[in-house]
């Protein structure tokens, strides 16, 4: 099966107004849009250093690190659009991001349909926190998950609805001296981008 031109350039142009709206608002580091084999499938997302491809975080100007993933495939009812497949948008006060992780949202149905024995919504958000109460409850019920392993269910998470998030709850700092009123700005361009397009 060899790739869709069409698919290839839909992909593109997805990615990069995923990636306006970040470089407009919180970091210089722009999205990259990559293909997996000769698949009609794309994975949107940062990389920072070429030399550690896996690498997904970049660092914004308060020394925290975003990650942002989105996989792409193509829509199977408008051929000139492509729709997401999954996401995962992730917050980190350090470096460490297998441990200074504080936030993550996850759009994942495939996979959470692949897990029967212990199904959870496709459309989660995980919190890296710990909870006295909750430990006991866990052990009262015989059982040792981490809070940060419990999958909160959400709404689909839009990127805007991400960095909005993080603008308002975390003070991100804005590029350009822009002001958190012109940030939402764009963030709601964004939205009505995206609003029109499904509607023509």
């Amino acid at each position: 099966m060899s790739r869709d031109p069409s698919f290839e350039r839909n992909a593109r142009e997805f990615a990069d107004g995923l990636s306006s709206l970040l470089t407009r608002t919180i970091t210089y580091q722009p999205l990259v849009c990559s293909f997996v084999g000769g698949l009609n499938v794309a994975l949107v997302q940062f990389r920072p250093d070429p030399d550690v491809p896996e690498q997904r975080y970049v660092e914004l100007e308060n020394g925290c690190w975003v990650s942002v993933l989105q996989r792409v495939v193509p829509n199977p009812e408008d051929p000139d659009r492509v729709r997401t497949a999954a996401y995962s948008y992730s917050y980190s006060l350090g470096p460490d991001h297998d441990e200074e992780w504080l936030v993550r949202y996850d759009y994942v149905p495939e996979r959470a349909a692949q897990e029967p024995e212990h199904p959870y919504p496709a459309s989660h958000v995980h919190v890296n926190a710990s909870n006295g109460s909750y430990d006991e409850f866990m052990r009262a019920l015989s059982e040792d998950r981490p809070l940060s392993q419990v999958h909160f269910p959400t709404g689909r998470i839009s990127l805007e609805d991400f960095v909005e998030h993080l603008l308002i709850e975390f003070r991100v700092p804005i590029l350009y001296g822009r002001s958190v009123r012109e940030a939402l700005e764009i963030l709601e361009e964004g939205r009505e981008e995206f609003r029109k397009k499904r509607t023509s």
